[in-house]
């Protein structure tokens, strides 16, 4: 019984990430998508918000700004952790075995990593078609906006976009798509919880 709901939690999971991101790509802004941002909290990305996320080099072809989508996932996620979280206490109260447990603190792993297999997925879903045209726009348009490479040096690129950080920033995170581009120093995972 208690294996069946981790199930449940867990697909419900993936079905509203995957029911998410089909609205984001037939929607960009109000209508539909605007509505799913009320629900979840989420401010739309301003203009010049947006301008700034395409100023790092990746301009979606159709589609909802992956930061929106991203924060989104984020609200979904943290609903789903304390589902997960009150499971756990009832579960721990009827004294269910220790696998049932142990799976159950493998399931906020699981959670994040299918959250950051969708928003790749999506990425790849927006990104325009690559022609040698745009190629050379898009070297055109972002060459001069990053620091050269120098011996010993590398711009930092975000893990699920590929949008390069803009030199002269302290950002923590990807304007374009949100994922954090650093490393957690106390658990070395590659995204926040």
């Amino acid at each position: 019984m208690s294996m069946d709901k981790l199930d449940e939690l867990r697909d419900g999971f993936a079905e509203r990430l995957e029911a998410l991101a089909a609205k984001a790509l037939r929607a960009p802004g109000g209508g539909e998508w605007g509505e799913v941002l009320r629900e979840y909290g989420v401010e739309p990305v301003v203009r010049a918000g947006a301008a700034a996320a395409v100023a790092c080099g990746f301009q979606p072809a159709r589609g909802a700004l992956p930061l929106e989508l991203r924060k989104v996932f984020t609200a979904v996620r943290a609903a789903f952790g304390r589902k997960a979280a009150a499971l756990r206490e009832d579960l721990t109260a009827r004294g269910a075995p220790a696998n049932v447990l142990h799976r159950l603190g493998k399931l906020g792993r699981q959670l994040d990593n299918m959250l950051e297999e969708r928003m790749s997925a999506y990425v790849e879903a927006i990104r325009p078609k690559a022609t040698l045209g745009g190629i050379f726009a898009n070297a055109a348009a972002t060459s001069l906006r990053f620091k050269p490479a120098e011996s010993g040096t590398t711009t930092l690129k975000c893990q699920c976009c590929g949008a390069a950080r803009l030199e002269g920033t302290n950002m923590r995170e990807c304007a374009f798509c949100g994922m954090p581009l650093f490393k957690d120093e106390e658990t070395g995972d590659d995204h926040e919880r």
